[in-house]
């Protein structure tokens, strides 16, 4: 789970109206901001990780070391923003793999799959539909070759799927 904070925004400076740029952090730390368009006067700002959950027993009370990361970062890097506390604070759920890459394959010969996507889903959708389109229609060795889907390959995790006869089967070997 994801905790999602919202931080009021007195000036309106970062909202939607006025522009403002969805950002990324990666180097520091993982954190998203976006203007918030569900809730006006509000900024969005989310660390791109946290707990596993359960979503049928969802509990904020695991997130505040995830919480106090992005009020640091508000703090330090968001100075127009009320920073002693979010608003409100959401969950998101989304699946996620081990190495935070989707799985893009092919199963057996009638099956292409797009899994796992960490959160990325969206914001690689174009890229995505691409590289699915390509497996599903055999031209895969037409895409670029920073697209090239042997890298999303679900085999990489060390486990292999065949499709046969609408039953999907595990074929990693067992020792």
């Amino acid at each position: 789970m994801t905790p999602v904070s919202y931080w009021r925004d007195p000036t309106d400076a970062h909202g939607v109206a006025n522009g403002f740029p969805i950002l990324f952090n990666a180097r520091l730390a993982d954190i998203y901001v976006l203007p918030s368009c569900e809730y006006p006067g509000l900024v969005k700002v989310l660390f791109h990780g946290g707990p596993e959950t359960d979503p049928d027993s969802v509990d904020l009370g695991t997130v505040g070391p995830y919480v106090e990361q992005v009020s640091d970062y508000v703090r330090d890097h968001l100075p127009l923003l009320d920073h002693q506390s979010p608003a409100i604070l959401e969950s998101c759920f989304y699946t996620m793999t081990p190495d935070h890459q989707p799985i893009l394959d092919q199963l057996g010969d009638h099956l292409v799959v797009g899994a796992g996507f960490s959160g990325s889903g969206f914001k690689h959708s174009p890229a995505t539909g691409w590289m699915l389109a390509a497996l599903a229609l055999d031209g895969e060795e037409d895409l670029p070759e920073g697209f090239m889907t042997d890298r999303y390959a679900l085999d990489r995790f060390g486990v292999r799927g065949t499709l046969t006869d609408d039953t999907a089967t595990d074929d990693t070997p067992t020792e």
